[in-house]
């Protein structure tokens, strides 16, 4: 029996998501689409984005609820990140193929997963790809495209692991929703551990300064003024677009920095287990 990771919702309400999710979007074969796209003519750009959209954005983005429905991590990480990754390359070989008829802003994911804000979407996505183990040589391989270079500091300082030629930004965006975060590459173990907590701490209200709270599932109400506000929304509006209230970004820092996580290990919006899973485990 599933054992759920996120009980404010019933088992029935994360198979329903994920049915909607299958029927919507992953009915289709985008990829074919793609193709039919550009036998058509269709402007290069436009093509692409069937296959930025279903094909790899919104496939990775039902992470978020087979994990919170308690799926098996290595069965996450068999069937969304290694599928994932390699849909995400052949994106990737086609954006190299016609970047001389793209725009700027075409190449990249930057509002990939969770709108309304990319730094987030940047954060969660970079964190599902380490944190589930991807293979470190194609990580490299679709690293420049999943958030541009020298945009925020941390998310470049992360992927230059993977992408040693990137360039590393000289300040790190929304400084008022993550600069708890972001410290992390700038202050000492013990510091980087208060900072983490007291940012756990603020999360709903935190997560609220990205326009709204639509960048974590909630629509109808434009902010939290604490954790508990936050719970409380998912009873006064629908939310079906609910999806978990994971801290992604709080596991990655404690993974790629080596953060001592014992102190907040059990607050309700890490994903500690994602963030200590190793494969196979």
């Amino acid at each position: 029996m599933t054992q759920l990771r996120d009980t404010r919702r019933p088992l029935d309400f994360w198979n329903e998501q994920l049915d909607i999710k299958h029927d919507v979007f992953h009915s289709k074969d985008s990829l074919a689409e793609y193709k039919e796209r550009l036998e058509r003519g269709d402007a290069k750009g436009d093509a692409i984005d069937t296959i930025k959209g279903s094909f790899t954005r919104l496939y990775l983005q039902d992470i978020t609820y087979t994990y919170c429905r308690g799926d098996d991590l290595d069965e996450i990480k068999r069937k969304y990140i290694d599928i994932g990754i390699d849909r995400y390359i052949v994106a990737c070989d086609e954006l190299d193929k016609y970047q001389d008829e793209l725009e700027e802003g075409q190449r990249y994911w930057l509002k990939s997963l969770f709108y309304p804000h990319y730094v987030h979407s940047a954060y969660s996505m970079v964190s599902w790809f380490v944190c589930f183990g991807a293979d470190e040589k194609k990580l490299g391989r679709i690293a420049p495209y999943l958030v541009r270079a020298g945009e925020d500091r941390l998310v470049d300082t992360i992927l230059q692991r993977y992408q040693p030629d990137r360039q590393i930004a000289t300040e790190d965006k929304c400084g008022r929703t993550f600069k708890l975060l972001q410290s992390v590459l700038d202050v000492d173990e013990s510091k980087a551990i208060k900072n983490l907590e007291k940012y756990l701490a603020s999360w709903g209200k935190l997560m609220g300064t990205l326009k709204g709270l639509e960048s974590i599932g909630l629509t109808g109400t434009r902010g939290a003024k604490s954790n508990e506000s936050l719970i409380a929304n998912l009873d006064t509006i629908k939310n079906i677009s609910y999806r978990g209230f994971w801290a992604w970004e709080v596991a990655l820092v404690v993974r790629c920095f080596d953060i001592d996580d014992s102190s907040f290990r059990d607050h309700e919006f890490y994903p500690k287990d994602l963030a200590h899973y190793q494969p196979g485990s």
